[in-house]
């Protein structure tokens, strides 16, 4: 079942996997892909209860890879009965919920798996995922008590500063970094970016601060590269990044501009009203060294087709977002020179430094995890002191769940994981009657939340 997963994943006739790529390190992988080799070379079992994959380079990381839910391991005989497409809505797994219904565009319905592995495991007898609510009406529907947990886009602005500053709320909310980074990049093979001052100069003159107040703080500052929860994270590394315009002013000088640039810079952002946000307080604090930003602001497709074209974009913003929790996801894809393209670059910055290659390829065969580790922070400190990026922002993510909920810790890999949850059945028969009795009031409802206190 194994191999015939990992195949079936593989093989773009059967399954057009986003998730293919990070498995080239397979032995025959090309030749698979092709249709070149009927099966995958460096995938064997040559025992009913071993799986061997023979790399065709050696990659520590590639133990993180192989944890990924696209090799999942599914039963051939449930796929080929179905398949592939009925099997992506009637699936087969190990997880501690089953799939009961699933109605598209309005609930998917799972219920406990009573042979998962770590019983008593999961407490919950079902869980039901609402889909399609407006995010004002979530939000109405959890106060209302027809909602147990409610995450970041269920709360509007107003509704998140409404929970934080209710005293009764608070205790049930939950503020966890996510494993992002936010960060506007400059182009290391444009002028006059090409100047590791003026960079530097960038990554010195930008408040983060003011950039979480734009967003009442639903993001956090950052100043280096890995976030918080990934190996490799110093929160008081003396290189990080910080906010000092004076220093900044000087790196301008350093690179020959103490007046300022003479052109004005096209800085690139997305669509959306938080990317215009964060554009305007970025040019707001790069006039104030001397450097004119025009937004231009472009559709999705056409802005990171731009982003990936060597010489096209001079400024814009970037960033990272987890595929798996190690600090070679984070520097590898957007820095090792291996990433540069004339087209479709993952290296948006075109940064390219052999010091930096030579850590990043020696950290992936390092036996020893603290001394990889290591070499992954060595490597930091040289985009820290290059600043091919300016890392500006972790976005939070943040969670709300009834009194009645409990045992909910945000995981650090998946997104809304509730496997761990159990409910305290008496409170929330208590809230039910107490939510029922406020309704019979009616126009009362609010006379008495006065008199009797908020209920949260």
């Amino acid at each position: 079942d194994f191999v015939y997963s990992w195949e079936r994943l593989l093989n773009p006739r059967r399954v057009a996997s986003p998730g293919a790529e990070n498995y080239r390190l397979v032995r025959g992988y090309d030749a698979f892909r092709e249709g070149r080799a009927a099966r995958l070379a460096g995938l064997s079992c040559p025992t009913p209860r071993t799986l061997r994959v023979e790399l065709s380079a050696a990659d520590r990381t590639f133990l993180h890879v192989v944890a990924m839910r696209f090799v999942s391991a599914v039963p051939r005989e449930a796929v080929e009965a179905v398949g592939d497409e009925r099997f992506g809505r009637s699936p087969v797994g190990a997880g501690p919920f089953v799939l009961e219904r699933w109605e598209p565009n309005v609930r998917m319905v799972f219920r406990r798996n009573p042979y998962y592995w770590d019983a008593p495991r999961p407490h919950l007898d079902r869980v039901v995922f609402e889909l399609s609510v407006a995010r004002h009406l979530q939000f109405m529907r959890f106060v209302a008590g027809e909602l147990d947990f409610a995450h970041n886009y269920s709360l509007s602005t107003a509704d998140y500063l409404w929970m934080l500053r209710n005293a009764a709320w608070r205790p049930y909310v939950t503020r966890s970094p996510n494993a992002t980074i936010g960060a506007f990049m400059a182009n290391c093979e444009m002028a006059p970016f090409d100047n590791v001052h003026v960079r530097r100069a960038l990554s010195l003159a930008i408040d983060r601060a003011s950039l979480c107040r734009a967003r009442n703080n639903r993001i956090a500052p950052a100043w280096s590269l890995y976030p918080p929860g990934i190996a490799g994270h110093r929160a008081d590394n003396p290189l990080r990044q910080r906010y000092d315009p004076e220093a900044a002013r000087r790196e301008m000088a350093l690179a020959g501009y103490p007046n300022g640039l003479d052109e004005e810079v096209e800085l690139w952002i997305g669509e959306g009203d938080a990317g215009l946000t964060y554009g305007q307080i970025v040019q707001a604090d790069l006039r104030r060294i001397g450097i004119r930003v025009r937004i231009k602001q472009a559709s999705g497709s056409v802005y990171y087709s731009a982003l990936g074209r060597r010489n096209t974009v001079r400024l814009a913003f970037t960033g990272w977002s987890m595929d798996y929790p190690d600090p070679s996801n984070f520097i590898e894809p957007s820095f090792h020179s291996r990433a540069i393209q004339p087209e479709n670059s993952s290296n948006h910055s075109f940064y390219n430094n052999p010091a930096l290659d030579r850590l990043l390829d020696r950290a992936k065969v390092e036996a020893d995890d603290a001394a990889r580790i290591r070499l992954y922070q060595e490597a930091e400190d040289l985009l820290l002191r290059d600043a091919p990026w300016t890392f500006m922002y972790t976005p939070l993510d943040i969670h709300v769940v009834q009194p009645y909920v409990r045992g909910y810790v945000p995981h650090p890999v998946y997104t809304d994981y509730v496997g761990d949850l159990w409910l305290d059945l008496p409170l929330r028969r208590y809230a039910a009657a107490r939510t029922a009795h406020r309704r019979a009031l009616g126009p009362l409802q609010m006379l008495a939340g006065a008199l009797g206190g908020l209920w949260p």
